[in-house]
């Protein structure tokens, strides 16, 4: 009998980043607690698993509660590949996934950006500048610059190779004020036995270890943090890639470009981040211009129409 923890041990065995597998630990970890750690993973049902997310309902928000369940889809579809499972017991279990409120700002505004540049600046902390500056032009994930390496950088082209979630691998392209920033980070960067561009300022007894993703969010969420006078100014480092997102369209470039810019495999993913905020300008213009055509017409003002006749569609061809 092979029970749920041990099919869950062998299921985080599988090579994937550190960060991923201790969200699928901590995740599926409550699910098995839950079910029964010595359940036959065989004898695991719809029901015990639709009763489960029932409970969940009152324990998480309706986001978490949709990334809980695409992680369970996960671990039972590995399940059936590996031949521990006939069949995914989770393949119909469901839950809405809840539409995402306009008004939430995910994008770091521009006031708030160019605080926290400056305040970059005045601290002088060359390594600290070079990570605002590159997510800022790169729109790289954060873990992404936590990976990135000095063999993998092209300062003279202004650009770099960059890995991203899924080990995808794409060239990215930074400005000059970042190029000039990562120089002066690498010559004041420790001396360490590794290639990563980032590194930790703190000394262990193995030297200067690479910074980690939480450590790079964590440089653009206290400085967020200490320059705020409110907690809806506090972002983390992905806020930028929506800036850019925003300033990108602002400028005219097409979804195609965007896309590129930010690596994404799929364009409908480019598309998504371009719909969070979109307001079409000229609604409003529209809107005015209809309440106006019905003000005249409730007057019996026909200055619209020269001949006193409304032109429908239809007729007028």
């Amino acid at each position: 009998m092979l029970t749920l923890q041990q099919s869950l041990a062998s299921f985080l065995k599988v090579d994937r980043s550190r960060h991923t597998n201790r969200g699928y630990h901590n995740i599926l970890g409550r699910m098995v607690t839950a079910i029964g750690p010595d359940r036959d993973i065989a004898l695991v049902s719809y029901d015990d698993l639709a009763d489960y997310v029932l409970r969940l309902r009152d324990a998480v928000s309706p986001a978490t509660l949709v990334q809980y369940v695409q992680v369970i889809h996960v671990f039972f579809n590995w399940c059936v590949r590996i031949r521990y499972l006939d069949f995914s017991p989770a393949s119909a279990v469901t839950v809405r996934r809840p539409p995402s409120d306009p008004t939430e700002e995910k994008s770091m505004p521009p006031d708030v950006y160019l605080k926290v540049l400056n305040y970059f600046k005045q601290r002088k902390s060359p390594r600290d500048l070079a990570i605002f500056l590159f997510i800022a032009y790169t729109g790289c994930r954060v873990g992404a610059v936590a990976s990135l390496t000095i063999k993998h950088l092209e300062l003279d082209e202004r650009g770099a190779w960059v890995i991203e979630k899924g080990w995808q691998i794409y060239h990215v392209r930074y400005s000059r004020e970042t190029a000039q920033a990562l120089t002066a980070w690498l010559k004041v960067r420790p001396s360490c036995d590794h290639d990563f561009v980032f590194v930790d300022e703190r000394k262990t007894r193995r030297g200067h270890p690479p910074l980690q993703s939480n450590g790079v969010s964590s440089i653009i969420h206290r400085a967020t943090a200490k320059l705020s006078e409110s907690e809806a100014d506090i972002f983390y480092g992905h806020s930028m890639r929506h800036l850019i997102t925003d300033d990108l369209r602002d400028l005219g470039e097409d979804p195609h470009t965007i896309q590129d810019y930010l690596g994404h495999h799929h364009v409908t993913t480019t598309l998504k981040y371009l719909k969070q905020k979109r307001k079409n300008p000229k609604v409003l213009a529209a809107t005015d211009r209809l309440a106006e055509f019905r003000r005249q017409r409730e007057n019996g003002d026909d200055e619209h129409d020269p001949s006193g006749k409304i032109i429908y569609l239809d007729d007028a061809g």
